[in-house]
This record gives C-alpha cells, structure tokens and sequence, in this order.
C-alpha cells in the first residue's frame, strides 16, 4: 500500500546504474494492509450509522499517524466531513488548546464552529465547551457522516482528554468515527483512564515494528532498488521503525553513500565501515546539519512555538519582514523538515521538532523564550506569551509589567498555568514596584483558589495581605482568603476573615453584599441559624442599596440557601425567583457560582409544583451550556436526580446520576450522587450494585461536605442496607442521627424529614417504641409553623406509625399518591396492611397490600416487593405469575412518553439540540433520553432506530 499523497506526489527518479542514488521519497506505507483494513472496516461501520471509537498505537516514529490518514483518505468517500488536529507538547497547559487546533479550519465554514472557538479563546468552563462541541458534532452527524480525528494524544490537555471522554460516550448513536494516536508509554493517567472509558467500544490497533519482508519493501520503495548486502545490515538496526528507516537511508543518500547496480541499491564501495546514527533523533540530527545558518535559526526559533506555526510568528519573533524568510522556508520544506498546512506551517514529525528543541543549550533557549513572550504579548491571547514566558525561566524579568497587566486574566482563564508561571515569577524575581507585586501575588492567590489548591491560596493571600496597601488589590484579596478557608472546611477561620473585610472601609457596597451572602452561608454550615439570617438580611440591603444586579443575584441567593435550609420554603422560593430574575438579566455576565435556577427547584419541589421544579432543574443545564453556574452543576444533577426518584421514575434518577458524577466531585457531590444510586439498588434488591456504592460511603463525609443542608441519601442507603440483611439495630443507630438531638440544635432540617417515617419504622421495629413516638413529636413540633406539603406529608406518616393508626395510612397514602410520590405511598400502605393485619383485618390488609404490591411493581422495587408478598403469605394470599403490572422494561412498550416523542423527532433527523430546542430541554436531558431509548429498544444508533419508528408506522407522544 503506497501513500506518497500523503506528504506529497513528487517522484523521484532512479538514477543510472552505477550512479549515486541522491534522494529519497518519504510518505510511504508498508507491510500495514491488516491494519489499513481493520480501521477502513471501522470507517464503512461509522458512515452506516454504527458509531466507532479507534485508538492506534505505537512507539514514535512507528507510523501511527499515516495509518490514521491513509484510513480517511480510503474512507473520504464515504465519510466526507473530516475533522483532525493533533496535540502539541508545548499546549498541555492550555484548556481545549487540542480541540481548537481541530477546529481550526472550520472557524470561517461554520457559525457553531467559530462559536466553540470563542468559547476556548474567552476562557470558559468546561462545561458549556464541551456540550457547544457535542452539539455541533452532532449537528453534523446529521448532515452526514463524520471523523473526528486526534494525533498525539499523549501530548493533549487535560480539558480535550475529557471532551474526547464524553464524546466517546455518545459516538455509537451517531455516524462518527472517533479516532485517536497515542505513544506507547506516556505515563499520563488521564490519558489511560480516557482509553479505560472507551475499553469496551474501542478497537485498538498496536502497531509493531516492520517484519523483514516489509522492511525490504519499504527499501525498494523509499531507494528504488532491492537493498544490497551491506545496505540491509544497516537498515536491519533500524528495528523495523518506518521514520528511522527513512531518516536513515535519507542520510546516507544525501552524503552519496548509495549507489543502484540494476535492481540493487548498496553503500557505495569502501563506504561499509560509515560511522552511521545509532538513534532515531542522531539520524534527524543528520538531516538538519545541512541546512544553511539562516533556515536553521528560523527552525530553532519554530521549534520552540510549537509543532505548528505560522510565517507571521517566527518573523515577529525574528524581527524581520515575513518576505525575507521565504527562502529559508523554502530549503526546510525540500529538506523535508517542514510541510505546509492550511493557514500554518508544520514539523513533518513531531520528533524533528524536539530534536531541534533539545539541540538549543538551555540558557539560549530560555532567551528564545522570552523573545517569543514578547513577540505574542500583544495579541489578544495572553496565554501563549504566558506559557512562553514559564519557559523562560530566570530571564522572564523584563515581562513582568505585562505580566501584571494580564495576571488577572490569566487566574481566571488559565489558573493552573498562572499558578506555576506566578509561583516561578515570585520566587525567582524582585518586582519593579509595590504595585505590582500586589497585583501579581493577588492573581497568584486566586490562581491557586480556581486550580483547587485551597491551602496554598490561603497562605499566599493571607502573606500578601500583610504587605499590600492598595484597597481595591486587599479587597480582592480578602475575597479569596476567605473563599479559600470556606472552601477547605475552615469555615470558623472563613467566618473571621468575613468579618474583618466587612469591618474595614476598603469594600464597596456591592463587594459587602458578596462578603455577607458568604458569611451567611458559612453560618448555616455553623448551624448559627440567626446570625445566618442576620447575614443575609445585611447582604440583600447592600445590594439593593448598590444598584448592582449582580450582588442582588448573589445576595438573594444566599437568602433562599438560608431560608430554605431552615425550612422556610416559600420565603426561599420569594427570593429564588429574585435571584434568578437577577441572573438572567446580567446574559453573559452571569458567573460559575450562580445557580439560583436549581435552588428554585428544590422549593418548587417541596410545594408539589412538580412540573415547574423539573423545569427549574432543566432551566439550570441550559444556563450552565452558556457557563452559568457550572459550579454548582453536579448539584444540580444531584437535585434532578433526587426528585426523579421521589417520583418513581428510577432509571431516569440513575441517569442524571452518572451525568453528574463525570462532572468530578465539586463540593462532595459525588459521595450524594452515589448514595441515590445506592439507595435506588437497595430498594431493588440488586446487592452488587448497592455494594460497590456503599464501600464508598461508610467512611466519615469531608468537612467540605455539604451533607448536614441535604437529604441524606448516603446516611439513608447505608441505612436501608444494614435493614436488608436484617440488622435492625444497626440500621436504627446509622439512621438516629439525621433526626436526633443535634438537629434539634441546628435548626437544619431542610430535606432530612423524608427519612422520619424510616426512622420511626425502624425504632418501632426495634422494640423502641418510645423513641418512635419522640422522633415523631420532634418532627411535629418542628412542622408546626411550616406548611410545604411534602414536609406536612412526612410528619403525617411518622406520626401514623409512632400512634398505630391505619386509617391515618392510608390516608396519607392516597396524599402521596396524589402528589406523584409513588414508593412513599406504596410504603405507607404496606405499614397500614401490617396493622391492619394485627388487629384482625384479613381482608382490608389484603388490600392495601395489594396496593403496594402495585405501587412498588412499577418501578421493580423487588426488596420492597418481597416484602410485601411475604406478608400476603402470612394472609394467605399467593398471587400466583400473574406477570408485571409495570410498563415493560425493554421493548417498543416500554418508551415513556417523553421518549416516544424524542424518538419520532430522531427519526424526522432532528438531532439532540434541535430535539431541545423544539421540547425545551438541554442537550444532555435529550441525549439521556436517545439512549435510555436504545436500551431499551436494543439497538445501537440513531439510524436503527430511524428505521424502527418507520416501521411502527411513527409515534405519538
């Protein structure tokens, strides 16, 4: 298999026999045909429908990236929409700087293109990143097949690592094949666990080096002869490595060291004793050594920008016209050290560039450096001259100005790489004024805060404080010192910075707003209920007073956290609708950390307004794809998913699990995300599930933990856990104390009252019945002047089973019911049977049971079904195989509604944004959907299931 189209058709003609053999032709394929068929099989799969993942492999130089583009190249027929990028070694640091370089011919072809773009250029969150780019993929998945390729993912950052994660997910509904080169032996973990993600999926092809036969073809191809006795003791050292192969016989012809005898190409006679390179990079060495002193700086100074550079760049750094490196442009391009490529030049492998990089004795190549620092300062994306300037090590000192002109910039839209770049800057250098090194150490303490590195943040806003005089640079300080102690559990130190800021003349009326809403969250973790409502009372005065929308967004924020913590429902609910009213009117403007559109769901939710909270929670995953409140996201989906399973509706619940557990685990949220999961496996009797989610639970929560304000569901898990196995006793002792004495204290019940009616259960159980009547006392008490219906509901079904009143019950079942609380209801009627059963009501116990039969029936609570009929046993009742009640669990009957509806919008060729746009849901809402469909369905892509809605002649919602 020939590919000289790949690196260009030039042919190169054989010279007479007996002449020196002078020039080579690189950008050939050999001994690869198994492989080029595997992955064009791959290709034919992707463009049919049946998305593919493809991950090839190899030591470098071994040929990874011309088997990928021979692959497209077969496949472009049938796969004309090709994206492709490759990694760098100098971008790691930059955010998404993988997916702009895949991107970066399709800014002028694409609106959605140049919108994703915009989004990594302006320093966005990951999340409305990486759903912008799903998006668009999908978009195109609809036109027409798509690849979407990556070389060198060894070499990518860590925020394109995980897009490709989430991408890989979803890449078997869709026409796209998904492919990736990686080096054997990177090292990187985040790298394997991408590789891990896609195990079960992806075809991997490991490239090994040429056999012999291939190693002689390649001879023959690159030389034009059969390779001669002495040549093939050569080529034979270079272990089958394509690149050595080339860079070697390139080496030995451009010397005159070949000649052709007929069909045999050999060293040139007296030529067998050549001192030859020993390694792959001496060989490329060899190569470069006779280019001319002009082109080798230029090389020198490109190899330093990156594997890809434009003319414009090298001439700014250079400091000469663009035109007068034409030439020298040229030489490295016929010395096939460089290629051309749309809008910028390229190394032809990325080891010519390292060669050339490690060849630059490190004092040299610090200057360099520098001098590309300061030749990219003045573009609009200071992060490159960052990075350049962290490569300069010691001689960054004539930067640091810029430096602190951009510091802030550079915290927040690349901290990791401003922590690193501040920390040498200051440790390394003397700053040119105070002022400066306020500024710096400022941005250097918030960079620290943003990587998560919350004690290094403290320390260094805490120190730079103590030297800093200038107020608007101490109140920002100020902000993170006590940001950062809140953030790492340090809340009473965080509550004593608060309260110094507020306590000087250095804050503006909106900045105290902010200062206070913090203090009153930290409060609230304090269980200090009224000087939290003193705080936020303060908060929402400065804002209003200030005029600023966007401490009225954060301070009536902290408002509904407090008052719905504390129970106060409708209060939280009056100001939620402020906060979100706030929020929406500052567009783009609008931060990470507001969310109020989820706090508004959790009121909604305990007011029974069920349809309006669902649509609060999917208000909250539209507004963090434009990077709203992508802070609190893994909460948000841990509240959707908490209110799904309040519903009944358990496999949707696990859906908006596992979306939020492949956000990370910001503010705990993975521990609760986990504990539902745990929770939902107990109830249906699935103990391998509900094992390997309670071994993450029993150890104690962080001190970060937002459990004491939450519902409890791992408290609540291991609870139900230890009842299953029929430890009473200890399901009792883990489940007294979310509703014990210390919560009496706290004044913090918020969502802890749906676990009441457990604990009464379980200490009646017990034998305790008077602890069961206190409990119920307890929340009685604590309802009296509250009045959310869902709470109202819990203190009815604690204080019917403390009193043993059936009739109660049921009653309260029926509320439930009502409310579309399913599993509650069918609880409280399986409670009333047992009763009802003891005081000699057969019939009457037969019927609720029955009842709960149902109830737990439809979402396959087979613990709790067990239960059930083990007591309609004891009535003498056997229901026999009557089969499920429930709606099927796979199969064209078991779609929901919703899913029917997607599906038929599937089939006209909408794709998943466009399915939202038209249902008002997030993309993620419609992607949960599209594949819990092809679950249950038992296909694989979108284009089966086209074909199924055909054939069932379409869907109605």
């Amino acid at each position: 298999m020939v590919a000289a189209r790949m690196a260009g058709e030039e042919t190169v003609g054989v010279p007479d026999s007996g002449h020196p053999a002078s020039e080579i032709r690189p950008g050939v394929m050999i001994g690869r045909d198994d492989e080029l068929r595997r992955g064009t099989e791959m290709a034919r799969d992707a463009a049919a429908g049946h998305g593919r993942l493809l991950l090839i492999q190899g030591e470098a130089g071994i040929g990874k990236t011309l088997l990928l583009r021979n692959i497209l190249d077969e496949a472009a027929a049938l796969i004309p929409h090709v994206v492709t990028g490759a990694a760098d070694e100098f971008d790691q640091r930059l955010p998404f700087a993988t997916l702009h370089s895949c991107l970066q011919p399709w800014g002028h072809l694409s609106g959605q293109a140049a919108k994703v773009q915009e989004l990594i250029r302006d320093g966005s969150a990951e999340y409305p990143v990486i759903e912008a780019f799903l998006a668009l993929v999908e978009e195109w998945c609809v036109a027409s097949p798509v690849a979407v390729a990556v070389e060198d993912l060894h070499w990518a950052d860590p925020a394109s690592i995980l897009l490709l994660r989430r991408l890989g997910k979803v890449a078997g509904q869709l026409p796209l094949l998904l492919a990736a080169t990686v080096r054997d032996g990177s090292g990187r973990r985040d790298v394997k666990a991408l590789a891990d993600s896609w195990r079960d999926d992806v075809a991997s092809i490991q490239l090994s080096p040429l056999p012999d036969l291939a190693v002689e073809q390649l001879v023959r191809r690159l030389a034009g002869g059969k390779p001669g006795p002495a040549l093939w003791e050569i080529v034979t050292g270079a272990a089958g490595n394509p690149l050595y192969l080339s860079e070697l016989l390139t080496g030995l012809a451009r010397d005159g060291s070949l000649r052709t005898e007929g069909a045999v190409v050999d060293l040139v006679t007296g030529e067998a004793g050549l001192a030859l390179p020993s390694a792959l990079s001496e060989a490329i060495t060899g190569r470069l050594a006779v280019l001319s002193p002009e082109t080798s700086r230029l090389l020198k100074v490109a190899a330093l920008l990156g594997n890809a550079f434009t003319l414009a760049e090298v001439a700014a750094v250079m400091g000469c016209p663009a035109t007068q490196l034409l030439g020298q442009i040229g030489e490295a391009t016929e010395a096939g050290v460089i290629i051309s490529q749309p809008d910028t030049m390229a190394f032809r492998h990325p080891l010519v560039r390292a060669v050339l990089a490690d060849g630059i004795p490190p004092s040299a190549r610090q200057a360099l450096h520098l001098q590309i620092a300061q030749a990219l300062s003045s573009g609009a994306s200071p992060e490159r001259s960052a990075g350049h300037l962290l490569a300069a090590g010691p001689a960054a000192g004539p930067l640091l100005p810029w430096l602190a002109s951009v510091a802030d910039d550079l915290a927040a839209r690349v901290p990791a790489l401003a922590a690193d770049l501040l920390t040498q800057v200051l440790d390394t250098h003397s700053a040119p004024s105070g002022q400066v090194t306020g500024q710096l150490r400022s941005a250097f303490a918030a960079a620290l805060l943003r990587s998560g590195r919350l004690p290094d943040a403290e320390q260094v806003a805490r120190s730079a404080l103590a030297v800093t005089h200038d107020p608007r640079t101490r109140a920002v300080l100020r902000w993170t010192l006590a940001s950062a102690c809140a953030g790492r559990g340090a809340t009473d130190r965080a509550v004593d910075e608060i309260a110094a800021a507020l306590a000087t003349s250095e804050l503006t009326l909106a900045e105290r707003a902010r200062f206070s809403g913090l203090q009153a969250r930290c409060y609230i973790t304090l269980s200090q209920a009224n000087d939290a409502r003193v705080a936020w009372e303060e908060s929402v005065a400065a804002a209003r007073t200030s005029g600023d929308t966007e401490a009225l967004a954060f301070a009536t924020a902290a408002a509904t956290g407090s008052r719905a913590w504390d129970g106060w429902i409708e209060d939280a609910l009056a100001f939620a609708d402020v906060s979100v009213a706030a929020t929406e009117s500052l567009g783009s403007r609008a931060s990470a950390q507001l969310a109020p559109h989820v706090n508004r769901g959790i009121c909604l939710a305990e007011l029974d307004r069920d349809a309006e909270a669902d649509q609060a929670f999917e208000d909250a995953l539209r507004m963090a794809e434009r990077g709203i409140g992508t802070d609190y996201l893994a909460w948000g989906y841990q509240c959707l998913a908490r209110q799904w399973f309040w519903q009944g509706r358990w496999d949707e619940a696990l859906g908006q699990v596992q979306a939020g557990l492949d956000l990370g685990d910001a503010m705990d949220m993975g521990r609760h995300l986990r504990g539902l999961s745990a929770l939902i496996a107990v109830h249906r009797g699935d103990r391998e599930a509900a094992a390997s989610q309670l071994a993450l639970l029993s150890g104690p929560a962080p001190a970060t933990s937002p459990g004491r304000q939450s519902a409890h569901t791992p408290t609540w898990a291991l609870a139900l856990a230890a009842q299953a196995n029929g430890d009473i006793p200890a399901a009792t002792a883990i489940l007294r104390p979310v509703w014990g004495v210390d919560t009496e204290r706290d004044q913090l019940r918020y969502l802890r009252h749906y676990l009441v009616p457990d604990l009464v259960a379980l200490q009646l159980a017990a034998g305790d019945d008077a602890a069961g009547r206190r409990t119920a006392d307890s929340i009685r008490k604590y309802a009296s002047r509250r009045t959310a219906p869902a709470l109202r509901r819990s203190v009815r079904h604690a204080c019917a089973l403390a009193a043993g009143d059936a009739a109660e019950l049921l009653a309260v079942a029926d509320e439930y019911q009502q409310a579309r609380r399913p599993l509650f209801a069918a609880q409280a009627r399986e409670r009333a049977a047992a009763l009802l059963a003891g005081a000699d009501q057969p019939r009457q116990a037969e019927t609720a049971l029955r009842q709960a039969v149902t109830g737990y029936e439809a979402f396959d609570a087979a613990w709790d079904l067990a239960r059930a009929d083990a007591m309609l046993r004891t009535l003498g009742v056997r229901r026999g195989k009557k089969g499920p009640r429930r709606r099927p669990r796979s199969g064209w009957e078991a779609m929901t509604d919703t899913e029917r509806i997607v599906a038929g919008l599937v089939a006209e060729g909408l794709s998943n944004p466009q399915i939202g746009a038209r249902m008002y849901l997030s993309r993620r809402t419609v992607q949960y959907h599209v594949s819990s469909i092809l679950t249950k369905l038992d296909i694989v892509s979108r284009v089966e299931l086209a074909a199924l809605v055909v054939r069932h002649g379409g869907v109605t919602g």
